[in-house]
C-alpha cells in the first residue's frame, strides 16, 4: 500500500516538532547563534524564550562570547533587543561586535544606551572612550574617562546587577556566591559571609530535594 505524500509530510513535521521540544534552552540558544538563516535563528531564539525567558536570555548572552561570527551575534542581539529593549548586556555585546566590523559610531550609540540604562556602568563609559580614541577624538576619550571615574565613585554596577538578578532568582546559589565575591572586593566581609551562608543553605536544600525525588 502506498503512503500518501500528505501523511509523509505530516509525520516529518511531527517528528521535527517533537525533537525541537526536546532541545534544552542551552541547545536552542547555541543553535540560534550559529544558524546561517536569520529567520530560523530568530525562531530558535523564540523557542528558547518560551521555555524560560530569564534563563534563555542568560544563555544567549553567555554563549555569544564563544561565537566567532560577529554578524551572527549582532543579528541575534538585534532580535533580543527588539524583544527586551532594556537588556543592557545585549547592547554591550552588540557594541563590541560592531566595533570589530568597523561600525564604530553605531557601537558608541549602543554603549550610550547601556550607560543610560545603568548610569553606574563605568565600563560602558570606558569602552565608549576607547572607541572615540580609535576615531582620533582625544577630547571625547578624556571626557568618557572622567565619566567612568565618576560612575565608579557612585557605586559598583556589578554589585547592582547581581542584586537585580537575585531579586529575579532568589533560589540561585551561584548568584549569592558571585555577590559574596563582589562584597569582599569592597570590604563588606559581613555581607559576603551572609551571602556564602545563603548559598550553602540553598545548595543543601537542592541536594535534599534531589535525594527525596530519587527515592
Amino acid at each position: 500500500m502506498k503512503t500518501s505524500s500528505f501523511l509523509i509530510g505530516f509525520s516529518l513535521i511531527s517528528f521535527l516538532s517533537v525533537h525541537a521540544e526536546e532541545k534544552t534552552i542551552k541547545e536552542l540558544a547555541r543553535a540560534a547563534l550559529v544558524h546561517t538563516n536569520r529567520h530560523s535563528s530568530a525562531s530558535l531564539l523564540t523557542d528558547a524564550l518560551r521555555q524560560d525567558e530569564d534563563e534563555a536570555k542568560r544563555e544567549v548572552i553567555a554563549q555569544s562570547y564563544n561565537v566567532a561570527d560577529h554578524e551572527k551575534v549582532i543579528s541575534v542581539m538585534d532580535a533580543l533587543i527588539k524583544l527586551y529593549p532594556t537588556e543592557k548586556e545585549a547592547y554591550v555585546i552588540r557594541a563590541l561586535r560592531k566595533s570589530e566590523v568597523g561600525e564604530l559610531d553605531s557601537a558608541m550609540s549602543d554603549l550610550t544606551k547601556a550607560t543610560e540604562l545603568d548610569p553606574l556602568f563605568s565600563d560602558g563609559f570606558g569602552l565608549r572612550g576607547e572607541l572615540k580614541r580609535r576615531k582620533g577624538d582625544m577630547e571625547g576619550y578624556k571626557q568618557d574617562e572622567l565619566l567612568a571615574a565618576e560612575a565608579r565613585k557612585k557605586g559598583n554596577w556589578r554589585l547592582n546587577d547581581c542584586d537585580r538578578m537575585i531579586k529575579r532568582q532568589s533560589d540561585n546559589p551561584r548568584l549569592y556566591r558571585n555577590r559574596a565575591a563582589l562584597k569582599e572586593e569592597i570590604g563588606d566581609s559581613a555581607g559576603a559571609e551572609a551571602d556564602r551562608q545563603k548559598a550553602a543553605e540553598l545548595l543543601k536544600a537542592q541536594r535534599e530535594k534531589q535525594t527525596a525525588t530519587e527515592k
